[in-house]
């Protein structure tokens, strides 16, 4: 049969891709579908949460698009997959910050997302004697605010931040500022980065120093 034109048109199906619709001289248009893909192998994913405690549990769930057949995912970048499920969980017993990888495949092609330093998961109340002693939170539980108190034993840049129990920074008290060697107390009011009062529950203040943390557990009443 003599054909006058071809032409290409968006998905009307609803499949995922282009759709090809050939014109006969006889007045007969005729549509093919899937001859043409629009739909591109993404691969992401999120986790439920990204910072917690030993031994933390995250629940990873893919995002990819297209029509994903293979999932192949490497949880603390060793290059071992530690998961071929869809939508796993895994649990961190080792405190540190993880870059995790998730490579999908739809039986020809695979795509790779990598997420860095992407879960960071700490021991509860760690603190590491060589460079900070003393660490105190006081009043604990707290109304409207509580002091800081830690004794540094050498110069250093030290942050103090503030997390929900989902692992969401809430309030950067201080950050990278220079301190020095003795005895400090800082106050912190209760409220986030914005001035408002942080709502009554169970938060993580983290002091960072050096190459060091020390996370201490508070409750806002």
């Amino acid at each position: 049969e003599a054909v006058d034109a071809i032409c290409a048109i968006p998905d009307i199906t609803g499949d995922g891709s282009m759709e090809m619709v050939v014109g006969g001289r006889n007045g007969k248009l005729t549509s093919y579908s899937g001859g043409l893909s629009s739909v591109t192998l993404n691969a992401n994913f999120i986790a439920d949460e990204t910072f917690g405690f030993t031994p933390f549990e995250v629940n990873f769930s893919d995002l990819s698009n297209a029509s994903v057949t293979g999932w192949e995912w490497d949880f603390d970048n060793d290059g071992v997959i530690d998961s071929y499920e869809q939508n796993p969980t895994f649990t961190y017993d080792d405190f540190g910050i993880y870059t995790v990888s998730l490579t999908v495949s739809d039986g020809s092609d695979t795509d790779t997302e990598i997420k860095i330093d992407y879960i960071e998961a700490q021991y509860t109340g760690i603190e590491i004697n060589e460079y900070l002693l003393d660490v105190k939170i006081s009043p604990n539980p707290m109304i409207s605010g509580t002091r800081i108190s830690f004794t540094l034993l050498s110069n250093d840049n030290v942050s103090i931040a503030v997390f929900d129990i989902s692992g969401r920074k809430v309030s950067a008290i201080i950050n990278q500022e220079h301190i020095k060697s003795g005895k400090h107390s800082i106050f912190w009011n209760g409220t986030n980065d914005l001035g408002h009062d942080l709502e009554n529950g169970v938060y993580f203040i983290r002091i960072y120093f050096g190459d060091g943390v020390v996370v201490k557990k508070i409750v806002k009443k």
